[in-house]
C-alpha cells in the first residue's frame, strides 16, 4: 500500500498569491531594481500559472 502525501490546506492558495505577487512584481521592475529582478522570469511564471490552473482542476 502506498501513502499519498497530503498537503495542508492553505499550501495551494499560498502558491497562487506568491506566484500573483511575483508577477506584478515583474511588472513593477522599472521603478525599483529590487522588483526588477523579478522581470526575468515572466515565463517561468506563466508556465507555473499552468501548472497550478491544472492542479485546481
Amino acid at each position: 500500500m502506498t501513502k499519498h502525501l497530503r498537503l495542508p490546506s492553505w499550501f495551494l492558495p499560498t502558491l497562487c498569491v506568491g506566484l500573483s505577487a511575483a508577477t506584478v512584481f515583474g511588472f513593477l521592475g522599472r521603478w525599483n531594481w529590487v522588483l526588477d529582478l523579478f522581470s526575468h522570469f515572466r515565463v517561468v511564471y506563466a508556465w507555473s500559472a499552468l501548472l497550478l490552473a491544472g492542479w485546481f482542476l
